[in-house]
């Protein structure tokens, strides 16, 4: 049983019948929440040596000299200096000063702040130009080193603690080889070593893990950044005040807190997804409602009856054979009407050819029976020895060319002159005729050429007649069938669309009993509230404790700040009163005005004195988180002149040694630290030179 789940229960128990402490112990359990007092001990961080090197590249003047550090340097020569710092700073006020700008004051205080937390504020190019770190440190006395190399400005190196001479070699606790290692390696171990817990806070809507770097966030002041009054994030001032005062319930507190924010914030997201989910499902669920009347309207349209598959595949193959068939009937008569005109166009050729040689035969015999009786050229006569000498010279009656004695044997006149070629077809021609009149005189045992070709001619006439009756026959059973097969797949596709009209009646009812939401879990809804009931409980009692361990605290921690701001130029202060939300209220001349109101030169007075009082009650009372070191970097560049600043210096050098507290001052007044600070305290360079 814890104390926290004890109050809780016991509040809630005379209103929830039946409440077990278990139940309330588990919500706590399960939200994070661990019952726990503790108002922490300080422990000391104090840095005992820093080194680094490397080479920086900086700008060359008209001189030879390299004298600027700046990017912005066009295409003037630059130079790569070696450079290399060593310090071992003094416990109490410790200063780094020079007198002008980028001469390296503030980076030394990066290079501490990069070994101790393990992520780099240094400007890119600065960074680039260091290779190697060390920085040691103790914890409440017991040393520790962390030592690195860079390359290109990521970090290789090791975290150790180091062991007094010859009592062996230093214990490593840990390596890195980048630099997100180098960081969770840091932030675990402070963490544990400087006893401090997560400082994950919920906001802006979601949980949001502050460690080790936020707490080391708080140790630094810059002029120019002096709001909030303690570290450097608002959303965690209140926390770190909690921690670094030392406030026993100060853990547990942000516990509640997160959880409730949590609990807050999902309750909210699920509100919002109910009334959305709501509004949309009823959207859905009236467009659903129309899908399923539109589906039925179009149901109800369409025929109920549909055609019998069997039949409809029937006609459809009916259908395709009877169109093949007249496809087959149409080569035919093709292929019948090809074969007609061949033969009629024998029968014309075999008529001409008749025609051409009765002409011809008709046409010798006439010439060849004629008897000239003068030439036609020259009009001599033609004797009767002339006619005698055809049949004994062999000589033509006329020309008295030699004529071919074959050819005149068979009743054919031919000079010898005419080619031989041509004697021959004359020859042919008069057998030719000679025979086609022993035809006319004889053809009892020989078919006719033309009666055969004509008998063809007739026999593929009466088959292309044949075919033509055929095809009108199928012709006709192929456009019924075809358009009993039309009727058919209109039916079939009238059938096919009922069917898809039922899938979507089917589909769109379906659709609409799935948006009919479930009754809703009132045992859910139950633990629900009971969780978030347990939670806002839970705050009020753990609020209530804290204010009750707090207030007494933040009485000297505010009488300590009046007294660090007086020490510090701030003359006319009357009083403050640091609140619990970590913000003040400050009384000047009977005026009393917030932190955020007052000047600048105040402001940064009161945000040192505030971390200064805070580890000064807590030494003295025992209690708290903070480490004891501060780094402060150009406080003068805040409406703090010389005479003041040198004022707060030495106030600050009696208080830290007190208060058991180191700092670290970076300033422009190198003068004046060497002034007030002893020589193994400051660390500066005169006149335009480099700290390092």
């Amino acid at each position: 049983m814890t104390l926290l789940g004890a109050e809780v229960h016991a509040k809630l128990a005379k209103t929830w019948d039946g409440l077990e402490l278990s139940c309330v112990e588990q919500i706590l359990a399960d939200s994070g929440i661990v019952d726990r007092s503790n108002s922490g001990v300080p422990v000391q961080l104090h840095i005992t040596r820093v080194a680094f090197s490397g080479e920086k590249s900086l700008v060359m003047n008209d001189g030879g000299d390299a004298v600027s550090p700046s990017d912005d340097s066009g295409d003037q020569p630059r130079v790569s200096v070696p450079f290399k710092f060593d310090w071992s700073p003094a416990a109490g006020v410790n200063g780094v000063g020079s007198e002008k700008n980028l001469r390296g004051k503030s980076s030394v205080l990066k290079v501490i702040s990069w070994a101790l937390v393990g992520r780099s504020p240094l400007r890119a190019d600065v960074e680039l130009w260091i290779s190697r770190v060390t920085v040691e440190f103790t914890i409440d006395g017991t040393m520790f080193a962390v030592r690195f190399n860079t390359i290109n400005g990521t970090p290789n190196g090791n975290l150790v603690q180091c062991l007094p001479s010859g009592r062996g070699e230093d214990i490593q606790l840990g390596s890195f080889t980048s630099a997100d290692a180098f960081e969770a390696l840091m932030n675990s171990f402070m963490l544990e070593r400087l006893r401090l817990e997560d400082l994950s806070v919920w906001a802006k809507d979601k949980m949001q893990p502050h460690a080790w770097p936020s707490y080391a966030g708080a140790l630094n002041f810059f002029a120019d950044q002096l709001d909030p009054l303690i570290g450097n994030v608002q959303s965690l001032s209140t926390r770190l005040l909690q921690m670094f005062a030392g406030t026993s319930w100060a853990p547990t507190v942000g516990q509640v807190n997160a959880a409730l924010g949590r609990y807050e914030y999902e309750s909210k997201l699920a509100a919002e997804k109910d009334m959305a989910g709501s509004e949309f499902a009823e959207t859905q669920r009236a467009d659903a409602e129309t899908r399923v009347e539109r589906a039925q309207s179009t149901l109800d349209a369409l025929p109920t009856s549909g055609p019998d598959v069997a039949s409809v595949f029937a006609l459809l193959s009916h259908a395709n054979d009877s169109a093949r068939a007249a496809h087959t009937l149409r080569l035919q008569l093709m292929t019948a009407r090809g074969a007609l005109d061949d033969a009629r166009a024998s029968v014309r050729a075999e008529l001409a050819r008749r025609q051409a040689a009765t002409e011809d035969k008709l046409a010798r015999k006439f010439f060849n029976s004629m008897h000239p009786t003068e030439c036609p050229r020259c009009s001599s006569k033609v004797t009767d020895e002339h006619r005698e000498a055809e049949h004994a010279e062999h000589e033509c009656s006329l020309c008295h060319a030699g004529l071919d004695l074959a050819a005149f044997d068979e009743q054919v006149l031919v000079s010898t002159d005419v080619s031989s070629d041509e004697r021959a077809r004359l020859r042919h021609a008069a057998t030719k005729a000679a025979h086609l009149n022993d035809d006319d005189d004889d053809d009892s045992d020989v078919v006719d050429v033309l009666v055969a070709l004509e008998q063809v001619a007739d026999a593929a006439s009466q088959s292309v007649e044949a075919i033509e009756a055929d095809l009108v026959v199928a012709e006709t059973d192929e456009r019924a069938t075809a358009t009993s097969a039309t009727d058919a797949e209109e039916g079939l596709a009238a059938a096919k669309e009922r069917q898809q009209a039922e899938i979507e009646l089917a589909r769109a009812q379906g659709a609409l009993e799935s948006l009919i939401l479930p009754p809703r879990d009132d045992e859910q809804d139950r633990e629900d509230e009971l969780t978030g009931t347990v939670l806002k409980t839970a705050k009020s009692i753990v609020d209530k404790w804290l204010k009750t361990d707090q207030d007494p605290i933040l009485g000297l921690i505010s009488e300590e700040i009046a007294q660090l701001a007086h020490q510090f130029g701030i003359g006319n202060l009357e009083r403050v009163s640091l609140k619990g939300n970590a913000n003040m209220t400050v009384w000047t001349g009977g005026v009393d005005e917030g932190y955020a109101s007052i000047s600048g030169g105040e402001r940064i007075r009161l945000k040192i004195a505030t971390a200064i009082a805070l580890m000064r009650v807590g030494k003295r009372e025992g209690v708290g988180r903070h480490p004891g070191l501060l780094f402060i970097d150009s406080p003068a560049s805040e409406e703090i002149g010389e005479s003041d600043l040198s004022e707060m210096l030495g106030a600050l050098k009696d208080v830290a040694v007190e208060a058991g507290v180191q700092l670290f001052v970076a300033t422009a007044h190198t003068a004046l630290l060497k002034k007030v600070l002893s020589d193994e305290s400051v660390r500066a360079a005169d006149g335009d030179g480099y700290v390092w």
